[in-house]
């Protein structure tokens, strides 16, 4: 498994779980959780320089949710896409 899908995942359960979670134990602690870690290679983003990360979530019941992401130059994260919306934003403030 991708150290960056492990370490996504991570930050993305630590506010939620009550044990210590880290790149060892995330895999084990997801699916523990009925939560799957899938790595899915998809097309380089056009431009030069942009390395764009994906996470996907799926619910049981059909649901889904997607949010793209990149870290420019001047080293502010920005979220790219969110389901099918196109922006440009630097996330601010705590998300859970």
């Amino acid at each position: 498994m991708n150290t960056l899908l492990r370490l996504t995942t991570v930050e993305l359960l630590r506010p939620h779980l009550d044990t210590p979670v880290n790149v060892i134990n995330v895999e084990h602690l997801a699916r523990s959780r009925g939560i799957e870690l899938v790595q899915v290679p998809e097309p380089s983003p056009r431009g030069p320089g942009r390395d764009i990360i994906g996470i996907r979530a799926d619910s049981p019941n059909g649901e889904s949710h997607r949010v793209l992401g990149t870290v420019y130059a001047d080293g502010l994260p920005r979220v790219l896409r969110v389901d099918g919306f196109a922006m440009d934003m630097v996330p601010e403030g705590t998300w859970f």
